[in-house]
């Protein structure tokens, strides 16, 4: 019985992404891209909650902590790094200060 519930489910959804895409293919391109975006979102959104409700999202949770601790330290780094790269720009541009400039050198 689970199995004809969830046969029937994945029919309806191919029969409801058909029509989408038809739909999508019939939208000007400014637009198209745009919902083509909302659609990966939706189905990224909705394959997570699949794993979360069958108990196998869980190294989808690891992987999402991880890059996110990761982001954090680059992010730290980048921002004590950022003064040093300013400065060194600043510093091979113009010079501050007086010029000496002569007919001999």
């Amino acid at each position: 019985m689970v199995q004809l519930l969830l046969l029937t489910a994945v029919a309806l959804g191919a029969w409801g992404c058909w029509g989408y895409w038809n739909r999508l293919q019939r939208l000007p391109p400014e637009l198209r891209g745009k919902a083509l975006w909302r659609s990966a979102l939706a189905a990224v959104a909705i394959v997570l909650l699949v794993l979360a409700a069958t108990g196998r999202a869980s190294w989808v949770v690891a992987a999402v902590a991880t890059t996110f601790a990761f982001a954090h330290r680059l992010l730290a780094l980048a921002l004590r790094v950022l003064p040093v790269l300013h400065l060194a720009g600043r510093a091979s541009g113009a010079r501050i200060g007086p010029t000496l400039k002569t007919a001999w050198l």
